[in-house]
């Protein structure tokens, strides 16, 4: 039964397919990459979307919470009008040169500062704060000197002129004459005053301007106010709609890239290809959890849920078990749980009477000496009778099956207790001695962490099926058992993943 495998990789014979085959698949798939991205999103929206949810809470919450901020403007016109000679051209750049000059001087301290003075924006908290580093709020507390009043006072309006700066904004539209003045704060009221203010505080500046003009030939310009700035009604910046838009679609990218991230550290296996992909061995099946039956045991959860989604999987992996025997041989399969909860002994149990059902003679041996499941649950007297073997020596006798279909049990004698000694091929002569009229002899193999002769057991198998739980399972978890196995080489191995989620089994993923 030579397949000519090699450890800790282990390269699996495939099967082309014919050129039109071939050729339909590949028409069909999408692309590798496409397949990734698809395959990717099956597993973690879950998550994704869990991550997208929870950045528009974050969003909402924030949109809620936070202070509004509301714009208001005003506009002005400030026209250039000299009275020129008839032959004197006017430039168009002398007229843009000159309302970007009065742009900047809206946007100066004399103009600014002014409005501070007037609204007695130092006092106000939102503009006339002063950020100090921690060394310098420690000296203020500390120094007792008679100009820190004047001072503190001097930086207050600083500040509030800085903020109401960076709060304002002037432009000119398009080639016009007109400029816009826009402030937005935390009040409505408070960004229309202060727009009008700023206006207000131009035109005087102006006024006063044209008063010292002595030249008659060259009048100061005309500036209004055409359409002075008025409470908004609604507040600036994105509404809540775009804020939970824009916080979705960032808890979106950062939940993928997260998931990502996990996805390329997680080693557990899910699916068939990444069993193969990481282990070398090809993957019987995914197995979801197999559900007790009415007597309260799932060893016999084939027969008493003959519909169930368990069992039709457990059916397939045994059509993949029956590919393994060829001649009408016997063949010899051992059952090893890698990690805890792997479900190995009621995986074996339930192949074991489906195998029997399908017409083969089947014996399910107990060598498990630690926990003894099948012993314990099946055949708690077993060992009480044994039979009489050449010499007087006592001789294993299976137990019959109730019915006519199912397998044979093979336990341990329980009476001699797990910890009798036996020989260390005490398993290849138990097989010998009373499977040779059995088409399949299946194992239930103890954990290979808590036995002793786990490897001396594995020198009597012809396969090996190691049992993994899903989700949980690592690649290291199986080649650590490969390691142990006696001429792996010359043994058909293979893998099966149990408690598989059920909406999963029925994909090879």
């Amino acid at each position: 039964m030579a397949s000519q495998r090699l450890l800790p990789r282990i390269e699996l014979p495939r099967t082309e397919p014919s050129g039109a085959v071939a050729a339909l698949l590949a028409a069909q798939a999408p692309p590798s990459e496409l397949r990734a991205v698809l395959r990717f999103l099956r597993l973690r929206w879950a998550f994704i979307l869990g991550c997208g949810a929870a950045m528009m809470l974050a969003g909402l919450v924030a949109a809620l919470l936070l202070p509004a901020r509301y714009s208001a403007t005003t506009s002005l016109v400030v026209d250039n009008r000299r009275p020129r000679p008839a032959a004197e051209l006017s430039s168009p750049n002398d007229d843009l040169g000159y309302v970007d000059t009065q742009i900047l001087t809206i946007q100066s301290d004399l103009i600014l500062g002014a409005v501070v003075r007037e609204l007695h924006l130092a006092d106000d908290p939102n503009y006339g704060q002063v950020r100090r580093p921690l060394l310098g709020r420690l000296r203020m507390i500390l120094s007792a000197s008679s100009d820190a009043g004047p001072e503190e006072a001097r930086l207050r309006e600083q500040a509030a002129l800085e903020r109401l700066r960076t709060t304002s904004r002037v432009r000119r539209q398009g080639n016009s004459f007109v400029v816009d003045i826009g402030v937005t704060s935390r009040d409505a009221g408070l960004s229309a005053r202060l727009a009008n203010a700023i206006a207000a505080a131009f035109v005087e500046d102006q006024r006063r301007l044209g008063m010292l003009v002595t030249d008659r030939a060259h009048p100061a310009s005309t500036t209004r106010i055409i359409s002075p700035a008025l409470p908004p009604l609604e507040r600036a910046g994105p509404g809540t709609a775009v804020i939970l838009l824009g916080a979705g679609l960032l808890g979106l990218a950062g939940g993928a890239g997260i998931a990502a991230m996990r996805g390329a550290l997680d080693r557990r296996l899910r699916s068939a290809r990444e069993v193969e992909a990481a282990v070398g061995l090809p993957c019987l099946g995914l197995v979801p959890v197999l559900q007790p039956g009415p007597a309260g045991s799932a060893l016999r959860h084939v027969e008493e849920q003959p519909e169930a989604e368990a069992t039709e999987r457990l059916r397939l992996v045994r059509s993949g078990i029956e590919e393994w025997r060829r001649g009408g041989e016997r063949l010899v399969i051992g059952f090893a749980g890698a990690g805890e909860g792997a479900g190995c002994t009621v995986l074996a149990a339930n192949l074991a009477i489906l195998l029997a059902g399908a017409g083969y003679r089947t014996l399910l041996v107990d060598a498990d000496r630690v926990e003894a499941g099948l012993s314990r649950a099946l055949a708690p007297a077993a060992a009480a009778s044994p039979g009489q073997g050449e010499g007087g020596a006592p001789k294993p006798v299976p137990l019959r099956a109730d019915a006519a279909s199912g397998p044979d049990l093979l336990p341990l004698d329980l009476a001699r207790g797990p910890d009798a000694p036996r020989p260390p091929n005490w398993l290849a002569g138990l097989v010998e001695a009373v499977g040779s009229g059995y088409d399949f002899v299946l194992v239930d193999l103890p954990s290979p962490g808590r036995s002793g002769d786990f490897r001396a057991l594995t020198g009597s198998f012809d396969a090996l099926v190691l049992v993994g739980p899903w989700g949980k399972a690592e690649p290291e978890d199986f080649l650590e058992i490969l390691r142990l196995v006696r001429e792996p080489e010359t043994k058909e191995l293979a893998v099966i993943l149990n408690k598989a989620p059920p909406r999963r089994t029925g994909r090879r993923a």
